[in-house]
This record gives structure tokens, sequence and C-alpha cells, in this order.
């Protein structure tokens, strides 16, 4: 009959329930701070190598191949020519005089 009828332990229960609390808690404030060391590292330590890899993506220079020849049919009459062609993309925000840039191009 002891069995049927058993009680509640509630300050075991409540001696439990704030141990695991306080482990989730532990768990959690490590997390943060792993991601907090994380992000000075990535922002304080290791900026200079960013902002170079950066610059290497926005900066991007592309060399044209020389011209392949003239083509001519067997009458010696010019069939194809070479006319090289660039574009060039300039951001706004990013040019400080705009009027000096486009006299310069």
């Amino acid at each position: 009959m002891s069995g049927k009828w058993q009680l509640k332990d509630h300050e075991a229960e409540r001696q439990l329930f704030l141990r695991r609390l306080t482990i989730a808690a532990a768990i959690v404030m490590l997390l943060f701070a792993a991601l907090i060391a994380k992000l000075v590292n990535l922002q304080i330590y290791q900026y200079e190598y960013f902002s170079a890899r950066s610059d290497g993506n926005r900066l991007h220079s592309q060399y044209a191949p020389p011209a392949r020849g003239l083509i001519f049919d067997s009458e010696g009459a010019l069939l194809a020519d070479n006319q090289p062609i660039f574009n060039l993309t300039v951001i706004r925000e990013q040019v400080q005089d705009m009027d000096a840039t486009l006299e310069f191009l």
C-alpha cells in the first residue's frame, strides 16, 4: 500500500531542477563565450588577412589576349576583323570624385 500513495519530494525535485538549470546556463554561457572569442579573433586578429582577401575579391584585373589575326577569303577580301571590346564598372559609393575619375578614363 505504501507504493500506491507515495508523496512527491518537492525539495528534491527543486534541487534537481536547479542543478539542471545551472548546468544548462553554464553550457549556454560557454557557447556564447566561444562565439565572442571567435568574433574577436576574426575582427581583430585576422582583420588584415580578410581585408586583403576582400580587396582581392572586389578588385579584378583581366588582361585581353592578343588579336588572333584577320581572316581573308580566297580573293583577299577581309571577312573577319578583330575589334576588342572592354567593359568597365564604376561603383559610385567607392569613387571620391566622379568627375575626375570620368575625365581620367
